[in-house]
Formats: structure tokens, C-alpha cells, sequence
């Protein structure tokens, strides 16, 4: 049942003519999509995460400092601030209290806001880091795809991954998702040539490509899982370790040589001839072939445990050859060290939703260990590259506690095990989909063994996220994109497969469906640019219908400033003025925002960006829910500016933007701010507690 009924054959290496031609399609597959990265960046303002990756990447490479955001690892943090490194005039806020306790969302409020100018020009410079990784996994994607599948398999992966618009759109935000795409990618990449030939070389490589796949995010760990999984297959399949295949050889060699069984008139089966030397010789063979396995997997499991070694060796490398114990005096000042006070005293923060309507967390005791044990083995106990291991503590106790999360109308801390899947099918453009489901149905066909290296870690990261209680976005998903572009290609192969006969031919018509669906995707990624983030595919409606799906990182992260006060410069709305970077202003008293809608347009907007650096005046809307109404007055009058986000998450009854269900916006920016403007500034007690805590429409 391990064997493949019809295995794909080998792939004819092509001549120099042909690589050369496949090499300037590819070239120009890249440079094309390098302009689409390159031209989306400056349009799209400082995203949610955005400020605390740039700040934490910045201060592991100018001060090798990884106290800030220990909820991630260091290395994709400080691959996309090496452009900032090479300014050496940036204020970082070194001596104020917030870097004693490592509070990184005030440092990089201070350090991209406050201390230093052009604080969108700081984040393009490392948004540009990203897309370069992402034009280097672009042109893994088709070498990989080419080695297995041949070069024009190698060209169609390519296709696939570079107009794919979550692909694009991770690839233009300086986050650590596209790196851990790229590293995850070529760990298994590197885990496949190894054992395709295994030697020092490339077992080191794998080892460094998987060590920078765990320092890019803590889900990289679960390439521990691909490693041993691959490993094994790779052991089953093959036999090459430990005369796996000279113990067959022998055997069947020895059982040629017995005289061939002879049925009796009573029904039973002897043997002419069973001379105790080739009894000898059978039992030998057998033996040969009982050792030859378990060597063999003795071997794989060494190999896998040198790898394993190598890249913790790299990990402890990165992190300064530190050795103290996990939680320290100076740790317990953090921010960080709140979770691990919890975690000492066996409390962990878990999502509850069945407390109120909005979704809050929890304490509930953690079993395992006792009190003064855990204390122990958390203050006394000297580890290697502690800030790692005191990180991955902290990721699972965030984990465990839950994230705020949105789907279809739903609100939840807990998230739901079909999220991933949903927005999987609604984020993912419809050829693509169809695309996919061929490749996948092909393989009742056949496939290749190595296919395996694809379809193992798709397979395990996508539990991983099923199972966590992360549900904020499909870029959590990013590392399986490139791997079914690679797997897609194996449609090529099939195609060239089918017959040939006739004037309408079985490969003739593969070849106009497949080419029909690349145009289709296609159009479908330019239809979308600049605004890669917003894309949703038809099942959703488009961009316009994907708030009824999915927001946060999925739709809406705050990447709208610029534009929003484009659309309200060019409607004569004036409520903009030139940036400003200087300390936001403390909110005007309630009663003064009420009693003049100019003296700035009201924002509920879901990011961290600093509003008057991009020239916006305005007043923060508050999205707490409201107990009664104040004066007889609504809660704001005049030009509103809302994030389809906070609508998500404070728009439900009784939230502190559900009164705003009652108008209808005047526009929509960048499919992620709908614009209201509210007339009328009072009406009857009454009717405005209808009108916040019901669906009543406005007299």
C-alpha cells in the first residue's frame, strides 16, 4: 500500500538552448514581479505589527539586545531592519523605563513616532528587505520545480507563486511571515537534496536552513515533525543505509536458487530438493536483510539527530552562547515576565466565551507540575539560549490564553477549528483553487516520492494552525503557498502524459484549460494591485464582501492612512493638514468633540500608525460599549472614518460602534474605512438610546 500505483517517470534534462530560454522566462517572471512588490510598498501606511518588527529587528542588529517582542525569535525581525542598520543617525529610547521593561509596543511608538522623522519612509526600507526575500523564494519555487517536475513545470510554479495576492501582500509588510515562508521552504528543500545524496554538506545546509526557520517564528518548529516524518519515508522508501538493498539482493538471489515447489496429490506443497546449505543460505540472506533495516534506521535516526543538534548549535550561536536559567530577577521586570509569573504559579490565561457577548480571557490552573517544582526548573534550572526558550513560553501561554478573532459574523477568543480552511477558500483566487484540485486529483494517477517533502509539512502545518487558538489571519498560513506552486507543476507532467491522437485531442484540450486558468489567475492578481491585502475571490463577494468573512491581518491591518486622507483632500473635506511628527495630542474632552464636528474628522481606526504623521486631524472614536447616552447626544457628529475591523469587533449590539449600523457610509477607502457624515448633531433622549442599543432607523 506504500507504493504508488503508476510512478511519474524520471524527468529528460534539457539541453543548453532550453535551460537558456527557460532562464529568460524565469528572469522576466521575477522582474516583473519585483515592480508589482516594489510599486505597491509606498502606497500603504504602517500596518498593525509593522512598528514593533522594525523596532525589535533594529535593536537585535544595532544593540544585540532581543529583550523586545520575545513573543517571535530574533532572525525576522533583524533580516528585514538590515536596511535601517546602515543609519546611523536613529534616536532609540535606550534609557527610558519602557526598554528597562522591554515594553515593545511604547519603544516603538517612541523610536518610529517620536524620536526619529519620516517614519514611513523607515518602514519602506524594510518592507523592501522582504520582497527581496521574497524574490529569492520566488526563484527557489522554480528551480525546486524544475528539478522535480522539469523546466516548464518550473515556469508554472513560478506563475503560480508570484501573481498569487497573499503571497504579494505578506511579501510588501516588514513582518517575519514571508521570512519564515522562505526559510521553511528551503529547509525542506535542503532536507530533500540531502537525501537524494547524502553528504556533510548538505546535511549542514539542511541544518542551517531549518535552525533559520525556527528563529524566524516559533511555528518553524513544527519542521522538528517534517525532519523526522521525511526522514522515515525517506528510510522506507529507499533502503540505502546499512545493505538495506544488498540483503534483498542476496535474498532473491538465494531463493532463485531453490528448486521450485511441488504439489502432492494430497494437496500439500514440498520441496524437490532442501539441502542444509541452502537453508544456510536463505536464513544468512534473511538475517542480512533484518540487520540491514535496523541499521538503516539506526543511521536515519542518527543523521536526523545531527541535524536536529546542528541547527540547536546555531540557534544557541544567534542567541550569544547564553546559559542562565529561564526566569531571572531582571526578567521578572519585563512585560514578559508576567506570563512567566503565571506560568510559575500554574495559572494560565484561557479563552472563555461563554462569560458575555464580547469574548474576555480567563485563569485557569495549569496541572502539571507543583508549585515549588516548576519554580525550580524556571529559576534554577541554567538552559542554553534562554531568551529563545523564555520566548516559546511566552508564545504558548498566548496560545493558550487565545487571540480576538472575526469569521463570518462571529466573534470568538477560542477561534474554531474550520477558520483556516474558510479563509483559505475565500482568500485564495478561484483558478488557483481549480488549479490545485486538479493537481491533487491527479495523483490517483500517479506521483513521485519525493512529492512527499511537499505534501508532509502542508499537511502539518495546516494542523498546527487548525489547532491553535491564533485565528487572525491566513498569513499564518504563507509557508504552504510556495509549496503547492511546486506541487502544481506536476500538472505539466501529466498533461505531457495524455494522448495525442486526434485534431482535438485529450493533451490539447489540457493544455487550453490549463492555459484558460493561468489567464484567469492572472487577471485576477492585476485586477487587485496595489491593494494585494483586500483580496477576496468571488465565493466572498470580492473585497467589498470580505468583511462579512474575515478582517484583521486577512482584509484591514491599518494600511489605509495614506489613502484615506487622499480621498478626503480630493472631496474638499478638510479635515487634513501637512504631517506632523510630534507627539499625538491627548483626546479633546467629549463635550468639545460634540460641540464641534470641525475640529477634526472622527477615527476608529484599527493599526498602530501615528494618524497626524500622515496629516490627518482628528479625534480617536471610542469603541467601548456605551451604558447610556450622554446629554442626549450621539456619540459623534460630523465626518466619521471607520476601520471595517472595529466595525468587526465593537459593531456587534451593545458594542461601542453599533449605533453606526444605522447610516449608510458616504465612501469606502481602500475597501477597509467606510466614511460616514452624520447630520444631525441632537436629537431626543429616546431616540438616541434606540438608535445605540437598537436597529432603529434615524426619523
Amino acid at each position: 500500500m506504500f507504493s504508488p500505483r503508476r510512478e511519474i517517470p524520471p524527468i529528460v534534462p534539457a539541453d543548453r538552448r532550453t535551460r537558456a530560454a527557460a532562464a529568460a522566462v524565469v528572469l522576466l517572471i521575477l522582474a516583473l514581479f519585483a515592480w508589482r512588490l516594489f510599486d505597491s510598498i509606498p502606497g500603504n501606511s504602517v500596518t498593525y505589527d509593522e512598528s514593533v518588527h522594525v523596532t525589535r529587528g533594529y535593536a537585535v542588529l544595532r544593540y544585540h539586545d532581543p529583550r523586545l517582542n520575545v513573543e517571535h525569535p530574533l532572525l525576522g525581525d533583524a533580516l528585514a531592519a538590515i536596511p535601517l542598520a546602515f543609519k546611523p543617525r536613529l534616536h532609540f529610547p535606550l534609557h527610558s523605563e519602557a526598554w528597562t521593561m522591554a515594553s515593545h509596543w511604547v519603544i516603538a511608538d517612541q523610536f518610529l513616532w517620536h524620536d526619529n522623522h519620516r517614519p514611513q519612509y523607515l518602514v519602506d526600507l524594510a518592507r523592501y528587505s522582504v520582497a527581496v526575500m521574497s524574490i529569492l523564494l520566488g526563484l527557489l519555487v522554480a528551480l525546486w520545480s524544475a528539478e522535480l517536475y522539469g523546466w516548464a513545470a518550473g515556469i508554472f510554479s513560478l506563475l503560480l507563486y508570484s501573481f498569487c495576492p497573499t503571497v504579494i501582500a505578506n511579501s510588501i509588510l516588514a513582518t517575519n511571515d514571508l521570512s519564515l515562508a522562505l526559510f521553511s521552504t528551503l529547509s525542506v528543500w535542503a532536507l530533500w537534496r540531502f537525501t537524494r545524496r547524502p553528504t556533510l554538506i548538505r546535511g549542514a545546509a539542511a541544518a542551517i536552513a531549518l535552525a533559520a526557520a525556527m528563529m524566524c517564528k516559533y511555528s518553524g518548529l513544527v519542521l522538528i515533525g517534517d525532519t523526522g516524518i521525511l526522514l522515515l519515508w525517506w528510510w522506507w522508501r529507499t533502503g540505502t543505509v546499512a545493505g538495506l538493498r544488498s540483503g534483498r539482493a542476496a535474498t532473491r538471489l538465494v531463493r532463485d536458487e531453490l528448486p521450485t515447489p511441488v504439489q502432492r496429490e494430497d494437496g500439500i506443497l514440498r520441496l524437490e530438493d532442501q539441502s542444509p546449505d541452502a537453508k544456510r543460505r536463505a536464513r544468512a540472506s534473511d538475517d542480512r536483510v533484518s540487520h540491514g533495516l535496523a541499521g538503516g534506521l539506526l543511521g536515519v535516526v542518527g543523521q536526523g539527530l545531527a541535524i536536529l543538534a546542528a541547527a540547536g548549535f546555531l540557534i544557541w550561536a544567534a542567541y550569544g552562547f547564553v546559559v542562565s536559567p529561564i526566569v531571572t530577577p531582571s526578567v521578572m521586570k519585563e512585560e514578559v515576565g508576567q506570563s512567566l509569573d503565571l506560568l510559575i504559579r500554574g495559572i494560565a490565561i484561557r479563552p472563555d466565551d461563554k462569560l458575555i457577548k464580547y469574548p474576555k480571557q480567563v485563569m485557569k490552573p495549569i496541572p502539571p507540575l507543583p508549585h515549588n517544582l516548576r519554580w525550580r526548573v524556571l529559576t534554577g534550572v541554567p538552559v542554553p539560549a534562554p531568551q529563545y526558550v523564555r520566548g516559546l513560553l511566552e508564545n504558548w501561554m498566548q496560545t493558550r490564553g487565545g487571540h480576538l478573532a472575526f469569521l463570518m459574523g462571529k466573534i470568538s477568543r477560542r477561534g474554531w477549528w474550520y477558520y483556516f480552511p474558510v479563509a483559505f477558500l475565500v482568500k485564495t483566487p478561484i483558478p488557483y483553487l481549480l488549479i490545485l484540485g486538479l493537481a491533487f486529483v491527479s495523483l490517483r494517477k500517479g506521483w513521485k516520492w519525493d512529492e512527499a517533502f511537499l505534501l508532509v509539512p502542508i499537511a502539518l502545518l495546516g494542523l498546527l494552525a487548525m489547532k491553535a487558538h491564533m485565528d487572525i489571519g491566513i498569513r499564518h498560513l504563507l509557508p504552504i503557498y510556495p509549496l503547492l506552486a511546486i506541487f502544481s507543476g506536476r500538472l505539466i507532467v501529466e498533461i505531457e502524459q495524455l494522448p495525442t491522437a486526434g485534431k482535438f485531442s485529450t493533451q490539447l484540450i489540457g493544455i487550453w484549460t490549463l492555459a484558460a486558468l493561468c489567464v484567469w489567475f492572472a487577471i485576477e492578481g492585476a485586477m487587485i494591485h496595489p491593494l494585494y491585502l483586500t483580496y477576496f475571490n468571488q465565493l466572498a463577494g470580492g473585497p467589498d464582501g470580505g468583511s462579512r468573512f474575515l478582517v484583521d491581518s486577512n482584509l484591514d491591518w491599518g494600511q489605509d492612512l495614506i489613502r484615506l486622507r487622499s480621498a478626503l483632500a480630493k472631496r474638499n473635506i478638510s479635515m487634513t493638514g501637512p504631517p506632523q511628527f510630534i507627539p499625538a495630542r491627548p483626546p479633546l474632552p467629549a463635550s468639545r468633540v460634540w460641540k464641534n464636528p470641525n475640529v477634526g474628522i472622527g477615527l476608529a481606526y484599527f493599526g498602530t500608525a501615528e494618524p497626524t504623521a500622515y496629516g490627518l486631524v482628528y479625534q480617536p472614536l471610542d469603541t467601548e460599549p456605551s451604558t447610556k447616552p450622554v446629554k442626549g447626544l450621539l456619540p459623534f457628529y460630523g465626518w466619521l472614518a471607520v476601520s471595517v475591523s472595529d466595525m468587526a469587533y465593537h459593531g456587534y449590539p451593545g458594542g461601542g460602534l453599533y449605533w453606526l449600523h444605522n447610516f449608510k457610509p458616504e465612501f469606502t477607502v481602500g475597501h477597509t474605512i467606510r466614511v460616514y457624515h452624520i447630520h444631525v448633531p441632537r436629537v431626543k433622549r429616546r431616540e438616541v438610546r434606540k438608535l445605540i442599543f437598537g436597529a432603529v432607523q434615524m426619523p
